[in-house]
């Protein structure tokens, strides 16, 4: 069997996100009334930590739908921490082993102007869509009801999708609800997109914008990466530079890297002094100046 390569996550700071999942071996993720309210207490927990907004959500059986904003492009870490416990707490108080998720999570990033109404009305009509009821209020794990003024949650980022049906929750309320029942399922097939490989769903002017600004993340992490690249970069000089200065000038701008590396990215002394060919005691003495 072939080996491939996991493809990257889709993430960066100011994006919507459908973010779904399955069990694992389509075993359910949700099996008592408390396993729904540990997770939703988990997501709003570790949204708030991660400045992930919730719009909406769905918890079925075997699957789930999340509407997430990512505010500072932290959607990876805070699907895996905030999965991962989750998966804990099931394993334990359902005496289980193994994975509770199918693989990865799934996410598709998505232009909430076209169509993040649609995406709303695609996660919170799962229960119909699924048989279960006729009414999707009759179903108690989405968030539908809070859009209807049915339930309360503060922590529900309700209003990039109320404030499209009028001013006034109540004129809003019943506004969604028709727009909810209704049989327009809008301008695109979510079960289609979602076994898709496309990881955008937008016009192609979106889908230009966001490859710019996810390319410009990649490209800023990596640099990241190699603090050598990034302080030369700061300087304006070659990396090589470091190693062998000449003059007085270059020597000046390596002790002012060897600083900054230091002070402002926490490498310690033998570190630098390894990436720049030198005696730690040598780094030890700019530093002690």
């Amino acid at each position: 069997m072939m080996w491939m390569p996991k493809r990257p996550r889709l993430r960066g700071a100011g994006l919507y996100h459908h973010v779904y999942n399955r069990g694992d071996n389509r075993r359910a993720i949700f099996r008592i009334a408390s396993d729904h309210e540990r997770y939703l207490n988990a997501l709003f927990r570790f949204a708030g930590k991660y400045s992930i907004d919730v719009i909406a959500y769905a918890l079925m059986r075997w699957h789930i739908h999340l509407f997430l904003f990512d505010d500072r492009g932290c959607i990876s870490e805070f699907m895996n921490v905030f999965h991962g416990q989750y998966a804990q707490y099931v394993n334990k108080i359902h005496n289980r082993i193994g994975h509770l998720f199918e693989a990865r999570y799934k996410n598709k990033i998505v232009d909430v102007n076209e169509y993040g109404l649609w995406l709303s009305r695609y996660i919170h009509r799962q229960p119909c869509d699924a048989g279960l009821v006729l009414d999707p209020e009759q179903y108690r794990w989405t968030s539908y009801r809070v859009y209807l003024g049915l339930e309360e949650n503060a922590n529900l980022k309700m209003g990039i999708i109320l404030d499209q049906f009028g001013t006034g929750r109540s004129t809003q309320h019943k506004a969604y609800r028709r727009f909810i029942m209704g049989d327009d399922n809008g301008p695109v097939d979510w079960d289609a997109m979602s076994a898709s490989a496309e990881g955008i769903v937008g016009n192609e002017y979106f889908r230009e914008a966001v490859d710019a600004r996810l390319k410009r993340r990649g490209e800023i992490e990596k640099l990241h990466k190699d603090p050598l690249i990034l302080v030369s970069r700061l300087l304006q000089v070659s990396p090589g530079m470091f190693k062998k200065p000449k003059g007085s000038e270059e020597r000046a701008l390596r002790r002012k890297a060897i600083r900054i590396l230091c002070h402002e990215y926490r490498l310690g002394i033998r570190q630098i002094a390894r990436m720049f060919d030198m005696a730690p005691s040598s780094v030890y003495a700019i530093l002690s100046v």
